[in-house]
C-alpha cells in the first residue's frame, strides 16, 4: 500500500480552466485537486477553489 492510497480523500476542490470549463474533484491538496482535473480535460488551468471538506 503506498502512501497516497493510505491518506483519504478529505476535501472538493472545483478546478475552472481558461475555456471555461470547471469540473469539482475531490482530494488531498489543491495540487493532486488539478493533476486529477487535467487528466479528465486536458488544458490551461485558471483557478482551483477550495468547496469543503469531506468527513469520511
Amino acid at each position: 500500500m503506498s502512501v497516497a492510497s493510505a491518506r483519504p480523500q478529505s476535501s472538493l476542490y472545483r478546478v475552472t480552466f481558461f475555456d471555461g470549463r470547471s469540473i469539482t474533484v475531490a482530494a488531498a491538496n489543491s495540487l493532486v485537486a488539478e493533476a486529477k482535473a487535467c487528466r479528465q480535460h486536458p488544458g490551461f488551468v485558471r483557478t482551483v477553489k477550495f468547496l469543503r471538506k469531506v468527513e469520511a
